[in-house]
């Protein structure tokens, strides 16, 4: 169950660091591209970094309960049932 969990949460949270890095970088380019048909092409956004970082744990820990929800089911298979009943 934890083996299954554990292989995932690394990288999960590695993708989550890395999106928010990239989120922080071009978040200013990325508004102004979708709001240059309203006629603004420059905007200052700014993105507070305790809100970066709560980002990136909850994204943690949604991952953790949907590992933990899923390794639950898996829990519950036998694998030599599964193999006799091929």
């Amino acid at each position: 169950m934890r083996s299954t969990m554990m292989a995932d949460i690394p990288v999960i949270a590695v993708g989550a660091v890395i999106g928010t890095i990239a989120a922080h970088l071009l978040v200013d380019s990325i508004v102004a591209l979708c709001l240059s048909f309203c006629g603004i092409t420059q905007g200052n956004m700014y993105m507070n970094p305790v809100f970066e970082v709560m980002t990136v744990l909850g994204i943690i820990v949604a991952a953790v309960l949907a590992e933990s929800i899923c390794s639950l089911k898996i829990r519950k298979m036998e694998p030599v049932k599964l193999i006799a009943e091929e």
